[in-house]
């Protein structure tokens, strides 16, 4: 297996997790904290989305899918707000989030392992030195935040996944 196949079955596998950790997690406590600075699932899923966005973009050119609000409230630096009113509805949110990742993948899978490993340069932002990177820090991101998915879970006594 080449790198460019293992980063691609670890992204599927996180995101595996984080759909499971969904499945059947209850649209009227998408904002819910377990503790006031907590991120809810709301904001975890419009995150993922944004920053899949960036990463989609130092792997291949693209127009972005997603709304222009997405950026103010869920990226760099996006404060956490407990209203649900403050957000796009959570199945909409969730199913951008799927959206800009299938888009990923499909950029990855068609890209070439050579391309993949050139340097980015000034397009990896300090995070990502070459595409597969910027891919396998998409797995680990997703992976931090399928953690908050499941201390959310626990609080709200719904069974665990694993």
């Amino acid at each position: 297996m080449n790198a460019k196949e293992r980063v691609l079955k670890t992204m599927e596998f996180a995101h595996n997790c984080v759909g499971n950790l969904l499945k059947d997690f209850p649209e009227e406590k998408a904002t819910f904290q377990p503790c006031p600075t907590a991120n809810h699932a709301l904001w975890i899923l419009g995150h993922l989305a944004i920053t899949d966005e960036w990463l989609h973009g130092m792997i291949a050119d693209h127009k972005s899918q997603l709304p222009e609000s997405y950026s103010k409230l869920f990226g760099y630096q996006s404060q956490v707000q407990s209203s649900p009113k403050a957000y796009p509805p959570f199945a909409e949110v969730k199913q951008n989030f799927q959206n800009v990742r299938d888009a990923l993948l499909k950029a990855a899978r068609s890209a070439s392992e050579s391309d993949l490993t050139k340097p980015l340069g000034e397009k990896g932002g300090g995070f990502a030195f070459d595409g597969i990177d910027a891919l396998d820090k998409t797995s680990w991101h997703e992976g931090w935040h399928a953690g908050q998915l499941s201390i959310i879970r626990r609080a709200l006594g719904l069974k665990p996944t694993f």
